[in-house]
């Protein structure tokens, strides 16, 4: 008998008005809502995207060894059509174009167009995406972290995707990677959003969690205190959505986070400083 637990589960075709609230705002929970990227998921497939991308060369991550959660990896660049090529042969090393931002690349003008509206969820209009990250690999898995300041919607373009998620304190032998791991270290593994442990080790039945998985057309909603680790079946793409969000209220419950997200934003950082200037400069005035 499976531990996992379920997630709230909607249907985007039978939802409400109401019930859509829960993806056009603020995300409360984590949740699934199936078939919310179609009919755009529907079209994909490994030549449409070879077609879209065609030579742009984008970022991966190459793994020497056939175990990705865990183990740091080189990185190179590649081109759609190459990763296919390549994963074809099932040799190493190990190819995985992951966290890549579609908005930051270099594509030319008339392509990306074509490409940002190939792969723009239409039902999202009312929030505006801060960044598109491209996850495209070959039964990759990513490691236990979380995403601190944002709220993510991962969206299965095409191939399947396993996703176990749970809440930042539902399992005391989780522990975070420390703050100051951001600095100096370009390896997402180590980074300090990452989980110290490695999560597809560990013992689930003694841990609460929550697993779904994601077919083509299906999205996840994400907030920022949960806790997600994935697994790629065969090849498969996702493209996930970066909102800011407004309400931070979240901190309050997850102090262990405060730092991370002061770390992740420049201008938070920049306002404390110029706070701690004024102040400076107020007491040497007065003395």
């Amino acid at each position: 008998m499976s531990s996992y637990l379920g997630l709230p589960t909607y249907i985007y075709d039978h939802m409400t008005p109401e019930e859509k609230k829960v993806f056009l705002g603020n995300i409360k929970e984590p949740a699934v809502i199936r078939g919310m990227f179609k009919p755009e998921a529907g079209k994909m497939n490994i030549n449409q995207i070879s077609k879209l991308f065609r030579n742009v060369t984008l970022p991966v991550e190459i793994y020497d060894t056939y175990e990705t959660t865990t183990t740091e990896a080189d990185s190179g660049r590649s081109t759609v059509p190459e990763l296919f090529d390549h994963w074809k042969t099932d040799q190493l090393p190990r190819l995985y174009c992951a966290e890549v931002d579609l908005f930051e690349q270099m594509i030319p003008k008339a392509q990306e167009e074509r490409l940002l509206k190939a792969l723009h969820n239409p039902n999202i209009d009312p929030r505006e995406v801060k960044a598109l990250m491209l996850y495209l690999g070959k039964d990759h898995a990513s490691g236990l972290h979380l995403h601190v300041n944002s709220d993510f919607i991962l969206n299965q373009l095409f191939g399947t995707k396993t996703v176990y998620i749970f809440n930042n304190y539902d399992n005391p032998n989780i522990h975070k990677n420390s703050t100051f791991n951001n600095y100096g270290s370009n390896i997402r593994v180590n980074a300090s959003n990452f989980a110290k442990e490695d999560f597809f080790s560990l013992d689930h039945s003694k841990m609460k969690i929550h697993k779904v998985t994601l077919q083509p057309g299906d999205s996840l909603l994400i907030p920022p205190w949960s806790w997600h680790a994935t697994q790629g079946h065969g090849v498969n793409m996702s493209i996930t959505q970066i909102f800011d969000r407004s309400d931070l209220t979240y901190l309050l419950t997850n102090p262990n986070l405060i730092l991370d997200y002061i770390s992740e934003d420049y201008h938070i950082i920049l306002s404390i400083l110029l706070v701690i200037i004024v102040i400076y400069y107020i007491r040497r005035r007065n003395r």
